[in-house]
């Protein structure tokens, strides 16, 4: 600009196309469960790097001329007039963006023509899980580009003097609602969706893996019953019950094993060394307390019993019969 030209009034506008390709690490932050083995919200971080292609364009001509600004400047600098100016300046402005905006030009690297830039990202998500392959995320990305030139300006605005360029590098934001549906195997979600402490717990509940030595219980009698449990050290061979303790099943005294009389009636009690007991019939002794004693043996004791009989072909009593032989109990 020469000295005495008049300043036209300008209103920065672009439009800037941006295509990113990024390798990202995921981390999440709350799959750890120890109450239960999954987890159907996710919440994580991520982050990486990656390669940016751009161009940005100005909406500068309206058609070959530029744009005239003029009745768009009276109040622009006012702030309660600031609707109105946007207005206006949606009535100027065609929206073609068909001029390219400030750019590096030859001196950096481009891809299908647009400027190439590496970058890296950074970003946060939530996500809910519908099943094992498909679930919501509502997800935000943060880009860094160091580059002045995605908004194609790189000056500092001010009236007089040099030229400044601006102090800090130009980034982009994405914040998107999608549906992720996970692709391979079926076995094996997504790591960041799977509970570090499910394994662990699954092989405790069920050991798949892990190989446990067979138990040893100490039997010292070798009576089937182990020490622990055992109430009676008992000879090698002898019957016991599940404590342990030899069996007597006449309760005389003298275990099974050397019982050489394993029913030992009560009325024969007490008996010798051997479990044997001491007969007391046939004598009418052996009746007493328990029913009314005739003279003589103990058949006359016993006196006439009924009969009982059987229908034809059949080894069932009938209710006679039955009540019969509780008479004579």
């Amino acid at each position: 600009m020469a000295p005495g030209d008049a300043l036209e009034p300008v209103f920065y506008n672009y439009k800037t196309k941006v295509h990113d390709l990024s390798l990202q690490g995921v981390v999440t932050l709350n799959n750890i469960r120890f109450h239960k083995s999954k987890t159907g919200i996710n919440l994580y971080g991520f982050g990486g790097v990656g390669a940016t292609i751009y161009e940005a364009r100005v909406n500068a001509l309206n058609g070959n001329t530029p744009y005239d600004f003029s009745s768009a400047v009276a109040g622009a600098n006012v702030y309660k007039n600031r609707k109105d100016t946007r207005k206006e300046l949606r009535n100027i402005l065609d929206d073609s963006y068909e001029t390219l905006a400030d750019n590096q030009g030859t001196r950096r690297p481009k891809l299908f023509g647009k400027t190439l830039k590496p970058t890296g990202t950074i970003g946060v998500g939530v996500a809910f899980k519908l099943s094992n392959r498909v679930n919501l995320a509502i997800e935000d990305r943060h880009t860094f580009t160091k580059d002045d030139l995605l908004d194609g300006q790189r000056w500092q605005e001010q009236d007089l003097g040099n030229p400044s360029l601006t102090r800090d590098f130009d980034s982009y934001n994405f914040a998107s609602v999608g549906l992720n549906i996970n692709l391979g195997a079926k076995s094996v979600e997504p790591l960041w969706w799977v509970n570090p402490l499910d394994y662990a717990y699954q092989e405790i509940r069920k050991p798949q893996m892990m190989i446990l030595p067979k138990p040893v219980l100490p039997d010292e009698d070798g009576d089937g019953v182990t020490d622990q449990f055992d109430q009676e050290q008992t000879p090698a061979g002898c019957p016991v019950d599940a404590h342990g303790v030899s069996r007597d099943t006449d309760g005389d005294g003298i275990p099974d094993c050397k019982d050489k009389e394993l029913v030992t009636p009560t009325l024969w009690q007490p008996v010798d060394a051997d479990g044997v007991g001491t007969p007391k019939c046939p004598d009418s002794t052996c009746f007493e307390n328990y029913m009314l004693t005739k003279k003589g043996d103990c058949e006359n004791a016993l006196g006439a019993l009924p009969s009982i009989s059987f229908a034809a072909n059949s080894a069932r009593l009938s209710d006679d019969a039955t009540r019969l032989l509780a008479i004579v109990a």
